[in-house]
């Protein structure tokens, strides 16, 4: 598979729908489109370690059937 093909592939515009923060975690509700179409739906929970943020999981949604067009 040729690099610049899956690197443009790679490439998102994002929305924030929705962010919460309590004390040392929070929640984000997260939109990926690319091209203008819904791809993804990512839910990513964060948990603050002194002045750094860490994902802790993510789990998603896909909206289209094949979103890395493999």
């Amino acid at each position: 598979m040729k690099t610049d093909y899956f690197d443009g592939l790679q490439k998102f515009d994002h929305e924030f729908l929705h962010i919460d923060i309590t004390g040392e975690t929070a929640s984000v509700k997260l939109k990926l489109i690319r091209n203008g179409i819904l791809i993804f739906t990512d839910y990513i929970t964060l948990l603050k370690f002194g002045e750094d943020w860490k994902i802790v999981t993510k789990i998603y949604h896909t909206h289209v059937d094949n979103p890395w067009e493999l």
